[in-house]
């Protein structure tokens, strides 16, 4: 469910039922009830009155026709995209510019603005009209205008649109003369049609891709702002970076090897901080995926978690009482990233796309792009310096301070001193370039706005279902076939009465074909995948089909498979892999003394452990009471744990 907090929105308050009048705070929102009588109520504690109706579902990209229509959904996003960057100060004058050069009518953008500001990425796809096939351009014809376009118009040789549909007509030519016996002519598009699919491209990318980057540059707007971010989420940036400080493990206290990595999420507008996610394995997708979830869901179940801990260090930070509070949340409009490999997953990509968030990457060689991620991510490494064990920035600075035998802070206490700087200094401290706080930027843009600039409203809320779905669909995924013995992957086997409709399938587009489905899995658990069923749209638990098999990361089963192999183990199946994790634990067991890099792992361990799960809110089968407890290993400090995972 998702509470909005539109004026017109029925919610419940204690069993109190009230329309939205209007939100007069970041916490606390007003509300009329059915007599007419005006109260308020605190938002954290709202529940949509509709939360027991079903949600339209998702569509699933599972098939070599519906990535086609996806495409399609695609082009009409990009269609839209500068009216979407407006925001709130989007007048009908620019609908209809973008409408005439776009050669369609108003009505059209608006209905594809309006479904894909609700978040409904599945209304922008095409849908079969009961008149299809009459008078409308093949999915073929569209792949090789497509092609063309990108391949041959938006190149540095600059053909004419004349010359590249030239090039279209012969290429149908060739398709009808090598169609076979009985099927249709394939109809070509006008002219008209070519250029109207070349002008839904961006005008920059065309500038760009057939005169060079430079011109596209010196054609952007001068601005002193980001290009964008006129209003909260507009914008929200996402970069990593290693920590500067050295850990100690919770249970013997002792350092460990190497140092921590942090992925952070602001919103480039107010300069807040939406979330963040500490791990001690390099960045990944999975990393990303769960600072993204921190940044989109309410921080209320997480500060219950840590408010007593970051109270204590808020009086450490701070002679002033601090109110401890993180009223950040929300989709994001655009999703700005870097150009580094985490983010380029298929993961990422069809997430964003489904939950109608604008992934964009930074230009190359345009640091200016990153900067305000980066001087938050410095602004945290300067205050870690402060700290006992930091290893400050480099080695002249550092000089003869020992970090290792100053390093007292273990994994959690690094994530509640993180949360107790964010919310009681960071958030609460001016800021040069915005003239005040960012919590304050924050809120003057929801709730209150500018001349310049009308207030957009808190943000929608994800709750119960709808933030349980969110955590899964924006986990690591493989695509695999249903066969009699189960699912595979990586060696593993899993199994469930809900695959048995499945096996054997045949792709519904290509019955030649065998049909792929997509299983989500938490990279901190193996012992279980999570199966999309395409007919119902929901995810259904996969418990690996050995009874006994222990809750494991997907890292140390991989450690688990290259020990056996160097034993001359044969490690091909679920089985041999749970022989070869017994054996591993056997010989870390018999060390007397543990190394750093042992502790290091053991400390990855407790913390994976540790970690929300992943859920849905289908009932999920009751686990086997028999598993044994998570155990280390050993001597394997150069497994680099995210280096192979494929998203």
């Amino acid at each position: 469910m998702t509470l909005t907090l539109k004026s017109d929105q029925w919610v419940t308050w204690q069993g109190r039922e009230g329309r939205v009048v209007r939100s007069i705070s970041l916490h606390d929102a007003q509300l009329r009830d059915r007599n007419g009588e005006i109260f308020t109520a605190p938002i954290a504690e709202l529940v949509p009155l509709d939360a027991g109706q079903s949600t339209r579902p998702v569509r699933t990209v599972d098939s070599q026709k519906n990535q086609v229509i996806f495409q399609q959904a695609q082009r009409r996003l990009d269609a839209i995209r500068p009216l979407l960057e407006l925001g709130p100060l989007r007048k009908r004058r620019d609908v209809v510019q973008r409408a005439e050069e776009l050669n369609c009518s108003p009505a059209t953008l608006y209905r594809w603005i309006r479904n894909y500001e609700s978040g409904d990425f599945d209304s922008l796809v095409h849908q079969r009209r009961s008149d299809a096939g009459k008078g409308r351009l093949s999915e073929e014809v569209e792949q090789v205008m497509q092609r063309l376009i990108d391949r041959r118009y938006l190149t540095s040789q600059r053909p004419t649109m004349t010359e590249v549909y030239r090039t279209l007509l012969l290429e149908i030519q060739t398709m009808n003369r090598n169609r076979a016996e009985g099927e249709p002519e394939v109809v070509a598009p006008t002219y008209q049609t070519f250029r109207r699919r070349i002008y839904q491209t961006s005008e920059r990318k065309r500038v760009s891709r057939r005169y060079g980057e430079g011109a596209a540059k010196r054609a952007d707007p001068i601005t002193a702002h980001y290009p964008g971010a006129t209003y909260p989420l507009a914008v929200v940036q996402a970069d990593h970076t290693q920590l500067d400080i050295k850990l100690v493990d919770s249970i013997h206290r002792q350092p460990m090897a190497g140092r921590p990595w942090i992925t952070l999420i602001m919103d480039v507008f107010s300069r807040v901080v939406l979330g963040f996610h500490i791990s001690l394995d390099p960045p990944s997708a999975y990393s990303v995926g769960q600072a993204l979830t921190h940044a989109i869901l309410p921080k209320n179940l997480w500060l219950a978690r840590h408010r007593e801990d970051v109270k204590r260090v808020l009086e450490e930070l701070s002679e002033d009482e601090l109110e401890i509070d993180w009223p950040c949340w929300g989709k994001p409009v655009k999703f700005m990233v870097d150009n580094g490999r985490e983010f380029w997953g298929e993961m990422l990509h069809r997430t964003c796309a489904q939950y109608a968030i604008d992934q964009e990457f930074r230009p190359v060689l345009r640091p200016e792009y990153g900067s305000h991620i980066e001087r938050i991510l410095g602004t945290v490494a300067v205050e870690l310096h402060s700290l006992p064990g930091t290893t400050f920035s480099n080695i002249a600075e550092r000089g003869k301070y020992d970090s290792e035998a100053k390093a007292v802070m273990t994994f959690e206490g690094l994530q509640v001193w993180l949360t107790a700087f964010l919310l009681g200094a960071y958030h609460n401290r001016q800021h040069s370039k915005i003239g005040m706080t960012p919590i304050e930027k924050w809120e003057q843009g929801l709730l209150e706005g500018t001349e310049e600039r009308p207030p957009t409203g808190l943000p929608a809320m994800f709750m119960g279902d709808r933030a349980e779905r969110l955590k899964m669909d924006l986990l690591p995924f493989f695509e695999a076939t249903v066969q009699r013995e189960g699912v595979r992957n990586e060696g593993m086997v899993y199994q469930d009465p809900v695959l048995h409709a499945y096996i054997k399938a045949k792709d519904p587009e290509r019955i030649n074909r065998s049909r792929v489905f997509t299983f989500r899995y938490d990279p901190t658990d193996i012992s279980q995948v999570y199966f999309l069923d395409p007919e119902l749209n929901r995810y259904f638990p996969v418990r690996c089909i050995q009874p006994d098999f222990p809750s494991i990361s997907i890292w140390e089963m991989r450690a688990a498979k290259r020990f056996g192999k160097a034993q001359g183990l044969e490690v091909k199946d679920t089985r041999t892999i749970m022989n070869a994790y017994q054996l591993m634990r056997r010989v870390a067991e018999r060390e007397e003394e543990q190394t750093k890099h042992t502790r290091r792992e053991e400390e990855r361990r407790r913390q994976r452990a540790r970690a929300p799960k992943a859920t849905d809110s289908v009932a999920k089968p009751k686990l086997s009471t028999k598993r044994p407890a998570l155990s280390v290993f050993s001597d394997l400090g150069d497994i680099q744990p995210f280096d192979d995972i494929d998203t």
